[in-house]
């Protein structure tokens, strides 16, 4: 009875740790600093509008810090606020996919955007949200009414969430972004507990898209993130 007990907790802990480790992804750094092409990258993102959210006097640094840790094989970087974590560039935020999914994590979520909702005019506001765990059936409703819409996040849900939570709030923003005639869309990059959620155009997603090499790294549209990092698919509707 003991053994039993013993080998079903080992197995709950291996579970629950290849979970945690989904989207996690080390790649060896292939290439080289190459300064022409550092350069190139950083001038371009400018030329595209990379920077336009950020503060005038946070110019300077936020492109010296891409332009010294560029490397194609590896991730954006940015600089955050010590105080906030709100991203100077007002684009690339932390997005932890454990701290998401539970209790108070969408809502926190949406709290930590709101600077960048502000830079964008965009209106996100929150007039309904249902979140309960059901210990009888084991499983989680979780529903949010933004802007008026009623939209389900997980209806009777029994897996952990740490990759479905960050991809459903994302599709939901995303949708609500194109309602407002909005040019930006949400991206992930990485995933589990080093998630990354940033704002992109079409035309700096795609050239993004073009340079960076790694795909459990760079930002990526929501159904191809969800096939790299094997976050099922669901059907929350």
């Amino acid at each position: 009875m003991t053994t039993g007990i013993i080998l079903a907790l080992l197995a709950a802990i291996v579970a629950l740790w290849f979970k945690s480790t989904k989207g996690r992804h080390t790649s060896p750094q292939k290439a080289a600093y190459n300064k022409e092409e550092a350069e190139s990258f950083v001038r371009q993102l400018d030329k595209l509008g990379y920077f336009k959210y950020a503060d005038a006097s946070d110019l300077d640094s936020l492109k010296s810090n891409m332009l010294n840790s560029y490397n194609p094989y590896s991730e954006l970087t940015s600089m955050w606020d010590e105080h906030t974590g709100t991203p100077k560039d007002y684009r690339y935020y932390f997005c932890d996919g454990e701290t998401v999914y539970e209790q108070g994590g969408i809502t926190d979520l949406l709290q930590d955007l709101q600077p960048t909702f502000d830079k964008l005019n965009f209106q996100c506001n929150v007039t309904g949200h249902f979140e309960v765990w059901d210990d009888k059936n084991q499983w989680l409703n979780h529903r949010i009414t933004i802007n008026g819409t009623k939209y389900v996040i997980f209806k009777n849900f029994t897996e952990m969430g740490w990759g479905e939570a960050p991809k459903r709030i994302a599709e939901i923003l995303n949708a609500e972004l194109t309602k407002q005639g909005k040019d930006e869309q949400i991206y992930l990059a990485s995933g589990g507990n080093d998630g990354m959620l940033i704002f992109l155009t079409n035309e700096l997603y795609q050239y993004i898209y073009s340079v960076l090499k790694d795909p459990y790294r760079k930002p990526l549209k929501l159904n191809e993130w969800a096939a790299v990092m094997e976050v099922e698919p669901m059907r929350p509707d």
